[in-house]
């Protein structure tokens, strides 16, 4: 490594950390960064896009990432012969040839050693934990454990997404390197199935009353459907099973199919261990509109979906319209495309074939005008079966690691329950500083001291549960949308597109789509607005309420509204809107009332408001507790002076 960076660098090269490591998954990024010199470097960064592709913007970054590549390469995250082929593709930028003979005797790790930046934290954190638990007094111990509880139940979300017989079930068992999922025992395509680690279990979930009942309205706009869900409901309890009998429960052939709601599989495996659940989700073009939205919500709260499609038959038409749309209304989330069975065909190929997906996918991006990060794999499970060195489905792993635990949100994560530990101690640390502080004083006044403090605490208080009662009832308040004006929307668009058909014969229905689609649109954005300005109005009232002075900011996330209304688009093409008043509001009133408006109860927006609500007005109102005890300042000093110590080198530790 070290040679061909100073064939690269010369006397360029300076002082470099060779062990530097910056996982890289996308060759073309790579052969981007490898073609850099001391010959072309300065064209090179005069070029804004070569800039912005490589968020770099000198000399000294590219070549820490060349690094970064050349230990990609040797941890076999990166194919040699991959990289040569974008290579050629850059021979005009004055490539040096050493780099093609180093990419031809390249040596690959059999193993990659995994970095796990959550765990390393978590660990850290269990520590201080298991310290302060013996220091902190009881009321922070509570909040202490509450802290700790987050952290122990912090979930990561891998969901796997694709067209029927994509190979999801395959590709999952890989991952997990056990063989659970087969062609016998997989849940059907029209169950979403969440596996998590757990003791050996299968728990199947059926459909309330009023759940059933949506599907059948829904079910009844599609002639197909309307027969499947023509049947009564039936309740069923939640069933617990195991893998040779839960065909019985998803099978087509099975009379409680219909009833099935999702599944959850609890595996005890070593991938699952820390806290990974994996969502298998059902088919994306289902007629069925609330299963179809179960499914996007799923996708939505996941760290990262994998979209699978067959190597032989990459990107249908039916894949860029999920893609397109995927990317348009999550443009953060880290998206994998997943090339699988590509055993079926050669490694040239598999290396043009990613080529060609990359620049079709990356075509339709630019005509959407949409900016997605995303990663491409070429996987076969039949090959990694036979040796588990080669092929691509290791990189997948370690990208799936870093999503996971070596991200940004994960640090952010660690880091914030990292920062409540650390308040905790500050208001420890108050407290045995006030206490500190009596005890220097003579035993009449300091008795005298810890009376004050306990009238001065019995008025607090009294002032705290006041206050504490406003809070509560500012924790319990929810919002939601008042579906009561869909049903008048439905009605008045039914009226009016009837009398459009009596008066006009040539009515089409896609000017009938436009008017119901800008009637959502009006009252939507009009109920965003509305209960936005509430949502602000109410938490400036209870802040000013308790006195709360640190600032929080709220983010409304209107983009989710388009995807609500790319969503009602596609389910109107699917059904003819030119019939009688009464069927055309029947119709809207079946799409209305099940689509998807979990948007406007703000669930996402209130757990964060109550939670900084929550925090703030423990560490204002908080009163420490002041107990009797003997009078011996001496010893009680020493005792808490070496609690202040002990807590001190905790919060640095922490930092």
């Amino acid at each position: 490594m070290q040679e061909l960076l100073q064939d690269f660098w010369g006397d360029l090269l300076g002082v470099l950390d060779y062990k530097y490591k910056n996982n890289i998954f996308n060759p073309e990024l790579a052969a981007l960064i490898l073609c850099a010199n001391e010959q072309n470097y300065k064209e090179l960064l005069s070029l804004k896009s070569y800039k912005e592709f490589l968020k770099s913007d000198n000399f000294y970054e590219i070549k820490m990432l060349q690094i970064g590549v050349l230990n990609s390469i040797k941890d076999n995250l990166l194919n040699p012969n991959e990289l040569c082929y974008y290579l050629e593709k850059l021979k005009d930028l004055k490539l040096k040839n050493s780099i093609f003979s180093y990419l031809s005797t390249a040596k690959q790790d059999d193993k990659i050693e995994l970095s796990n930046h959550f765990i390393d934290e978590k660990n850290k954190l269990k520590d201080a934990y298991n310290e302060l638990k013996n220091l902190l007094s009881a009321d922070l111990k509570n909040k202490l454990d509450e802290f700790y509880k987050q952290l122990e139940n912090k979930e990561f979300k891998i969901a796997f997404s694709g067209i029927f017989n994509a190979g999801k079930s395959s590709l999952i068992n890989a991952l997990l390197e056990r063989d659970f999922l087969g062609v016998s025992n997989a849940p059907e395509t029209a169950n979403l199935s969440i596996i998590s680690y757990g003791n050996e279990n299968i728990k199947v979930n059926f459909y309330n009353e009023s759940e059933f009942n949506a599907l059948k309205t829904q079910a009844s706009l599609n002639e197909e459907l309307n027969k499947i869900f023509s049947v009564d409901f039936k309740a069923f309890k939640s069933v617990e099973t195991n893998f040779n009998e839960l065909y019985n429960y998803t099978s087509a052939n099975s009379k409680m199919s219909i009833f099935v709601k999702d599944i959850n599989i609890y595996l005890d495996n070593e991938y699952l261990k820390n806290n990974i659940s994996i969502i298998d989700t059902p088919g994306l073009d289902d007629v069925v509109i609330s299963r179809e939205q179960a499914s996007k919500e799923f996708l939505k709260k996941a760290n990262c979906v994998l979209y699978l499609m067959s190597s032989t038959q990459a990107l249908s038409i039916k894949d860029l319209d999920f893609l397109i749309t995927y990317a348009k209304n999550n443009p953060n989330s880290k998206l994998v495309l997943a090339l699988t069975k590509s055993d079926l065909i050669s490694l040239d190929e598999q290396i043009k074939l990613k080529d060609y997906v990359k620049t079709r996918f990356n075509n339709e991006l630019k005509k959407e005008d949409i900016n997605i990060n995303y990663e491409l794999f070429c996987l076969s499970v039949n090959d990694y079966k036979k040796d588990k060195k080669k092929g691509e489905i290791n990189a997948l792993k370690a990208y799936l690691n870093d999503v996971c635990f070596n991200s940004i949100s994960s640090y952010d994560f660690t880091k914030n329950i990292a920062d409540k530990f650390i308040n905790l101690i500050d208001l420890e640390l108050h407290y045995l500083e006030n206490i500190n502080n009596s005890l220097l004083l003579d035993k009449n006044d300091f008795l005298e001291k810890i009376r004050q403090i306990k009238e001065e605490n019995l008025k607090k208080i009294e002032e705290k549960n006041k206050l504490e009662n406003n809070l509560n009832d500012y924790l319990s308040k929810k919002y939601s949308f008042n579906y009561y004006e869909l049903k008048f929307l439905a009605k008045n668009q039914a009226s009016r597109l009837f009398d459009e058909l009596n008066y006009d014969k040539n009515y089409s229905n896609e000017l009938a789509k436009r008017v119901i689609m800008q009637g959502f649109k009006d009252l939507l954005n009009a109920s965003f607005s509305s209960m936005q300005n509430i949502i602000l109005n109410d938490f400036n009232a209870i802040k000013e309420n308790l006195d709360i002075k640190k600032d929080f900011k709220i983010t409304f996330d209107k983009l989710a509204l388009e995807e609500i209304f790319d969503e009602l688009s596609s389910i109107l093409d699917k059904f003819s809107l030119l019939d009688k008043e009464n069927e055309i509001e029947n119709k809207l009133n079946a799409i209305y009332t099940n689509i998807n408006l979990n948007l406007f109860n703000f669930t996402d927006i209130k757990n964060n408001i109550n939670s900084f609500l929550k925090e703030e007005f423990f560490n204002k109102y908080h009163i420490e507790e002041v107990k009797n005890t003997d009078f011996d300042n001496e010893n009680l000093l020493n005792i808490n002076i070496k609690k202040i110590e002990k807590l001190q080198e905790i919060k640095e530790k922490l930092k």
